[in-house]
């Protein structure tokens, strides 16, 4: 009899979950061509105006500034303010920014273009930071069991938005100059804000405590690991867009050809994202983070490729440590966020919407020191005259390799001495079972009742002698 409304609820059930993914999917394909909207034309554009090199890396990276910041305190705000709201406040925010910022193309003083622009892409990236983070925790909550494949899927729409982004803002900016790209990208997230917000579901409990499920998190070593993995991911990213075509010109590589260079790894990680996320959701998150930081370690051995290695540059070694970089990329970034999860879990620090939203707070914040530390250190070691991109892109490598071993040795002391504990706790409960069934003998019965009366003899001697 009940079994026919049961069936209803489930496909609805079913159904819901599916609007959702689809829903994230596009809110990252869009967030992603905004993110890389600009790539273009903005730096070349802008110098027209007297801004310097530094001013301009400037305005970029206050973006990822912004969410670095605002991330962890979005995340702890998710439960008290609900993931639908937020998800709408961020995407108006970053939209409407984002037609004022193809506004700025007006102002022809530099001082002030370049205030309000720093001012435009820090709000931004708040923007991106609130709707991101409520993102993360509606995935959390709605697909529990299959977070990576979920995330999975949602990563291939961002890897195709970062993709597709700097082809549109170009073809945008040919028809119709500097306001043109970014009205029309702001105007869509603005437009799909309110039917994202109608149609993702309602996740708001006032009642959980994210401040001290913060606590909990923030004293866990593993935690630490984990989110400078992803940091260490993201800054050899961002290294690589920076440095690599200035590197890989020596082949006398047209733009068109560099363009397809960078194609190589995007691709590879959107073709693989869903598999590796549902083989890390099957066989578990660690093994790939560390697998990942391993892997992308051998990769930047081979884009170089490594000055001690003694081989020349060329073609095929560019076009396979590539495929190899997003292979790396892959594993690492896909099971992160998972682990977080597994581990608050596992440390019994809750399976809450508390804890997704704080998750995914640190989560994105250790993404967006990544994006603000690469280019610093990379030009940093780039700069040295002995070093150059060979022997910087070597030491990252190097410095990826060692924080997997570190990784590694953490969890297999963890193992050991939880293995140690629970012996401890066998050998204990042994014990315990041994002297509650064990019978008293006749001789321990006989030496007790002697130890008494030679205590007592004892004691009445005492007291005669103090009463005489």
């Amino acid at each position: 009899m009940d079994s026919a409304p049961m069936e209803s609820e489930k496909s609805q059930s079913s159904r819901h979950r599916m609007l959702t993914t689809v829903f994230l999917c596009l809110l990252s394909l869009i967030a992603q061509s905004l993110y890389s909207l600009l790539v273009p034309f903005f730096a070349t554009e802008v110098e027209k105006k007297g801004l310097t090199l530094h001013e301009i890396g400037f305005v970029y990276a206050v973006y990822p500034f912004a969410m670095f910041i605002a991330s962890p305190i979005f995340g702890l705000m998710v439960p008290t303010m609900g993931s639908k709201y937020m998800i709408w406040a961020g995407l108006t925010l970053e939209g409407g920014c984002s037609i004022l910022f193809g506004l700025l193309n007006w102002i022809t003083d530099k001082r002030t273009f370049l205030i309000l622009a720093i001012i435009l892409r820090f709000v931004q990236g708040l923007g991106a930071a609130c709707y991101i983070t409520a993102a993360y925790s509606v995935v959390a909550s709605l697909f529990r069991q299959s977070i990576a494949t979920t995330m999975g899927v949602i990563e291939t729409f961002s890897s195709l938005g970062y993709a597709i982004g700097p082809p549109i803002g170009g073809l945008l900016f040919t028809i119709g100059g500097f306001i043109l790209p970014f009205t029309i990208v702001g105007s869509i997230m603005v437009g799909v804000a309110p039917i994202m917000s109608y149609y993702i579901p309602v996740y708001k409990d006032d009642n959980l405590s994210t401040t001290k499920i913060m606590k909990q998190f923030i004293k866990i070593p593993y935690v630490y690991l984990i989110c400078i993995a992803v940091c260490l991911g993201v800054m050899t990213l961002t290294f690589l867009e920076i440095n690599y075509a200035i590197h890989i010109k020596k082949l006398n590589l047209s733009y068109l050809q560099i363009g397809m260079v960078f194609l190589i790894p995007a691709c590879t990680y959107a073709l693989l994202a869903v598999i590796t996320g549902m083989a890390a959701d099957r066989y578990g998150y660690r093994q790939f983070l560390i697998a990942g930081l391993v892997i992308m370690a051998i990769s930047l051995q081979l884009l170089a490729p490594a000055p001690y290695w003694k081989i020349p540059l060329n073609m095929w070694l560019i076009v396979i440590g590539l495929i190899i970089y997003g292979i790396g990329t892959n594993f690492l970034f896909m099971p992160s966020f998972a682990e977080l999860l597994h581990l608050a879990a596992d440390r019994k620090i809750g399976d809450n919407l508390a804890t997704y939203s704080v998750a995914s707070g640190l989560f994105k914040a250790a993404q967006s020191f990544g994006l603000i530390i690469g280019p610093i250190i990379g030009e940093a070691l780039i700069s040295v005259p002995k070093l150059g991109f060979p022997w910087t892109s070597s030491i990252l490598g190097c410095v990826l390799f060692i924080h997997a071993v570190l990784i590694t040795c953490y969890i297999l002391s963890k193992k050991y001495a939880n293995r140690r504990q629970s012996k401890c706790c066998e050998n204990d409960d042994e014990i315990k079972q041994a002297l509650l069934h064990k019978k008293p003998s006749k001789e321990s019965i006989e030496y007790t009742k002697d130890s008494v009366n030679d205590v007592f003899t004892l004691q009445v001697k005492e007291i005669a002698s103090v009463m005489k």
